[in-house]
């Protein structure tokens, strides 16, 4: 099997349990970003935050961004869909690693608009990469998708 990273940003449980499914299934190292001042704990303030920094196109601070990459074949970058694209601390992150030569898949938490434009965006962000579409689960359903999406591991890394 294949080295295998999964960088992942979560708000709630559910990107990060799904992150932990793969992990656990393919034995990948896992990679959890946080932000270095922490979003709003109240969503209606966290999603103002997260507008605010998808219309400003900016990139939050992190606490810190995985080291030396070059020993994987695989990423798997996990996130909640915000605004349509990943939330901006990914963007901060992926812009510091090169991942060219690399297969990157995105598995991606929703409340409805799946993928939407992030795996777009990830492409732009991993320039030499061959990045793909993974796996998107509405974040509600991550529990009852276990079995999905370690299957979906299997089948991939």
């Amino acid at each position: 099997m294949a080295k295998t990273l999964v960088l992942f940003y979560s708000r709630s449980e559910n990107t990060r349990n799904a992150a932990r499914f793969v992990a656990d299934e393919v034995q990948a190292d896992l990679f959890q970003v946080e932000t270095a001042v922490p979003y709003a704990a109240e969503y209606k303030n966290c999603v103002q935050q997260a507008v605010a920094e998808w219309k400003g196109n900016a990139r939050p601070a992190v606490q810190a961004v995985p080291g030396d990459v070059s020993g994987y074949e695989s990423v798997v970058v996990a996130f909640p869909n915000w605004c349509g694209t990943m939330p901006m601390c990914l963007y901060t992150v992926l812009e510091q690693l090169d991942l060219s030569g690399k297969k990157v898949y995105a598995l991606c938490t929703h409340g409805g608009s799946g993928f939407a434009q992030s795996v777009e965006n990830l492409a732009k962000l991993c320039p030499g990469a061959a990045v793909s579409e993974g796996l998107a689960v509405k974040g509600a359903e991550v529990a009852s998708s276990e079995a999905l999406i370690r299957s979906w591991a299997r089948e991939n890394l």
